[in-house]
C-alpha cells in the first residue's frame, strides 16, 4: 500500500487526463440475475447494479 500523497497525486492525475471507467451495461436491483449472468458471459467494462 501506498502513501496517502501517492494516493492523491494519483487521483488528481487520473482528474486531469480525464480518465473515466468504462460501463458496460446498467440494471436495475430487480434484474440482479440478468447482471450476473452478464457478467458470467465475460463483460467488458463495469456491470452497473443502480440501488435505487
Amino acid at each position: 500500500m501506498g502513501s496517502r500523497r501517492g494516493l492523491e497525486d494519483l487521483v488528481r492525475w487520473i482528474d486531469q487526463a480525464g480518465i473515466t471507467p468504462v460501463v458496460g451495461a446498467e440494471y436495475a436491483l430487480a434484474d440482479l440475475p440478468a447482471a450476473l449472468a452478464h457478467l458470467a458471459r465475460g463483460a467488458f467494462g463495469k456491470v452497473v447494479v443502480r440501488m435505487a
